[in-house]
């Protein structure tokens, strides 16, 4: 059985439990309460990273993730990361790259599944009109991701 390292990261919107084998980055979501922390070099560079994101002096990672999910998952999420920072894209951008473009659910869906949250910016994908639609840790902290990414 795989070791699971465990870290946290305090950010302006709430704690986040960043989880990682010792090769991978598999887990970043946010959680109500620090629990045994249990870290090593890949959750720990995580947190910095978190640190840089937050405070403008980082707009994209370079961790090495595994994300587990199935394949149609995993299309989803490496089209995800391909999203600049500074950019949104709507489901239906995400469902045509994916040359699928009847599977806006299943794409809106695969987002909502995201186990590396902010690492693979998910909330950077906003409804055609604009409008914020579910993020897995609620949508004022998605408000606050973009607009901390987007200033008016």
């Amino acid at each position: 059985m795989t070791e699971l390292f465990y870290d946290y990261y305090d950010s302006p919107i709430g704690m986040i439990k960043v989880t990682a084998t010792n090769q991978y980055l598999i887990m970043c979501q946010f959680c109500s309460a620090r629990e045994e922390e249990h870290p090593n070099s890949i959750t720990e560079l995580t947190c910095l990273q978190l640190e840089e994101y937050f405070t403008f002096k980082r707009c994209k990672f370079d961790i090495a993730y595994q994300a587990q999910g199935t394949l149609f998952q995993q299309e989803v999420w490496k089209k995800l990361a391909e999203i600049p920072y500074g950019k949104t894209f709507h489901y239906s951008d995400i469902a045509r790259m994916l040359k699928k473009e009847k599977a806006v659910r299943a794409v809106a869906h695969a987002i909502g599944q995201n186990p590396l949250l902010i690492i693979i910016p998910c909330h950077r994908v906003v409804g055609k009109n604009g409008t914020l639609h579910g993020y897995k840790a609620g949508i004022e902290r998605k408000q606050y991701l973009l607009d901390m990414e987007y200033p008016q």
